[in-house]
């Protein structure tokens, strides 16, 4: 019984000890494709992990349709596969097995049937494991007299009295199992061609037996199941290896095996697609590290950045750079998405990149200026990478990831875009479970800066923006580069918050209460080397120690968000947002009045009026010059 030494816990069952056992069932190899046979290896490892008493096969394991000197080599090739089970199988003939080859008016009336009961076993036989009966059955039999073969005619898919009499045998000797299955390859019972056989005979013997419970057969390529017929269930196997008509797991066609497990009085069928099957022991700690160490990785740009014209038209290569920072080879796709009249040659690009080396794509856009406004539909163009990590046990494909192509404007003319309106950048904010699971296609409302466009030293420093939240609900970030390391203004439940990671860990003085909604507040964090202090509003509101240095990181500066660890916008702003500013040393260290407008000087390293756009960009006034690209629906408003 259970033992415990909890006192008065719910009585648990015992596991019922009934003697049961599985054992599985391969589909059709052949028909398909010379690489199906390395969907039947991907089986057999399945197998292996599952480890049933033993496997049985529906037919058609080899090409077949030929003459000895080829059939012989397929037979190897096949029985060489199976030979790396851990168990045994038995096999069952299908016509590819056994059908000559057509054009030889010398073929041997039976064809390849004694080849096969050479080199597979004997054309049908039965066997008994755990008091169960397993019969298989030959239905290739065709015309004795004639040896014409075929199976879209009735009268070629008879059971010969041969064979008839040999399955009243073997239902005799297993009269006393519990359960009998009963295996070959023609699905006769399904009709379209099997008409006008002597099936209906056959399975009257079967139900006549008393005992027998299921009946398989592969051939057509597509999983179906009929029954339960007078008590006999009937399954059609779709492929394991063999020709697909589609490939719709859906609609049953797939490459699959079958588990068959039997108990005293019943039996249960389950379908797994190949390759399902995993081995935990697969997943050590270093394998798994590795692979997140890949997951990582970017496309990051070698050569100059795109340049755009003034009208918002482009011709000029763009070259990325593919590193694998793991210990196996990968492979990597990359396709451009084009939003708009972009174009590129090639549409996308493989490489395998070794372990610790790095590759390399060039892509050549092409932008055209056909006289219309070009910055109406402009999108900034990405790239998707696929990666499928090399193991050597196994190829892994890992979730596609996807990185703006970094853009820059030739010769701005500041002057000719100047505003004198006010203007601030408005972000919808949008935290939903649906937008998040759709991160990859949907870009939040947001600001982005490359990495490295914004090159903020070590030391002393100020972020700074003024506010205007209109959702204070979740972390809202104002300005942020934080992923275990750099900085941020952050709105925590509606709570200031600054943020500077020194030598591991954060110092984030925060305010105890909420900013107001729907009205302007100038925030200003303030690292001096020694401190890290917030300011409301030109008042000190919170300082905490912190020296050291800030721990880098090489994701993207979001304005409007914070970037995940794969650089993609998260916790977003939802309000407005101006006068966004970077700069180094300390710009407050007293109480001060927060300047509506600032002006840039040697200090600045970003400044946004969110007064100047072009197309999807924002004007920065620093020397800077940085692009700031929105993203999503961000756009500039009239401040109130």
């Amino acid at each position: 019984g259970i033992f415990t030494t909890r006192v008065n816990p719910m009585t648990l069952p015992i596991p019922a000890e009934d003697g049961a056992f599985q054992f599985v069932i391969y589909g059709d190899r052949t028909g398909g494709d010379p690489e199906g046979i390395e969907v039947l290896k991907d089986a057999v490892g399945d197998t292996n992990l599952i480890d049933p008493d033993f496997v049985i096969t529906v037919g058609d394991l080899i090409q077949g349709y030929n003459r000895p000197a080829e059939w012989m080599e397929q037979m190897k090739e096949f029985r060489g596969v199976m030979g790396g089970l851990n168990m045994d199988w038995f096999p069952v003939a299908g016509n590819h097995d056994i059908y000559w080859d057509f054009r030889d008016p010398n073929r041997p009336k039976g064809h390849h049937e004694a080849n096969f009961e050479k080199h597979f076993g004997p054309l049908w036989y039965s066997f008994e494991h755990k008091g169960n009966g397993f019969i298989a059955l030959h239905s290739d039999e065709g015309d004795a007299e004639t040896g014409e073969k075929g199976f879209q005619e009735g009268r070629l898919q008879n059971v010969s009295p041969e064979q008839m009499a040999f399955l009243d045998e073997a239902l005799g000797r297993l009269a006393h199992c519990r359960q009998v299955f009963v295996f070959l390859h023609h699905p006769r019972w399904l009709g379209g061609g099997y008409e006008g056989s002597n099936w209906p005979v056959v399975h009257k013997k079967l139900v006549n037996a008393g005992n027998v419970t299921g009946v398989f057969a592969g051939h057509i390529h597509h999983m179906t199941f009929e029954g339960p017929v007078d008590g006999i269930e009937y399954y059609t196997l779709a492929t394991t290896g063999g020709h697909l008509a589609m490939d719709s797991p859906e609609l049953g066609h797939l490459h699959h095996y079958n588990i068959v497990t039997v108990r005293e009085n019943d039996f249960t069928v389950a379908t797994f697609p190949v390759g399902a099957v995993m081995d935990p022991k697969d997943f050590k700690v270093d394998f798994l590290a590795d692979v997140d160490l890949v997951r990582g990785m970017r496309p990051t740009r070698s050569g100059n950045k795109l340049a755009l014209d003034f009208s918002g038209g482009v011709a000029g290569d763009y070259v990325i750079s593919i590193p694998n920072p793991g210990k196996h080879p990968i492979e990597v796709t990359v396709v451009p998405e084009l939003i708009g009249n972009w174009k590129t040659l090639p549409d996308h690009q493989h490489v395998i990149v070794p372990p610790g080396k790095t590759g390399g794509m060039k892509f050549h856009f092409y932008r055209g200026v056909d006289g219309e406004d070009l910055w109406s539909d402009f999108a900034v163009p990405r790239f998707e990478m696929s990666v499928d990590y090399l193991h050597t046990s196994a190829r892994v494909r890992l979730p596609a990831v996807l990185a703006d192509v970094e853009l820059s404007l030739v010769d701005v003319d500041r002057e000719a875009i100047a505003t004198e309106s006010n203007r601030c950048l408005n972000l919808r904010g949008i935290q939903s479970a649906a937008i998040r699971q759709q991160r990859a296609q949907i870009k939040n409302d947001s600001a982005r800066i490359a990495n490295g466009d914004v090159p903020l030293p070590q030391g002393p420093f100020t972020l700074e923006a003024w506010v205007n939240p209109t959702d204070l609900s979740g972390s809202r970030a104002v300005v942020a580069k934080t992923q275990s390391s750099e900085y941020a203004l952050f709105l925590h439940d509606g709570k200031p918050t600054f943020d500077v990671h020194l030598e591991g860990r954060y110092a984030s003085p925060q305010a105890d209460s909420q900013l107001p909604t729907n009205q302007w507040t100038h925030m200003a964090g303030v690292f001096d080397g020694q401190q890290a202090r917030l300011y409301i509003d030109g008042k000190l509101i919170k300082e905490i120690d912190g020296t050291g240095s800030r721990t880098l990181n090489t994701l993207p500066l979001f304005v409007g968000a914070d970037p995940d660890e794969f650089g993609n916008p998260t916790s977003e702003f939802a309000g407005e947002l101006d006068e966004v500013r970077l700069s180094t040393g300390v710009r407050y260290s007293s109480e001060f009045e927060p300047a509506l407008r600032h002006e840039p000087d040697s200090n600045t390293l970003l400044l946004l009026h969110m007064d100047q756009e072009i197309g999807p960009f924002l004007l920065d006034d620093s020397e800077n010059g940085v692009l700031v690209t929105k993203n999503g629906k961000a756009r500039l408003v009239e401040r109130k």
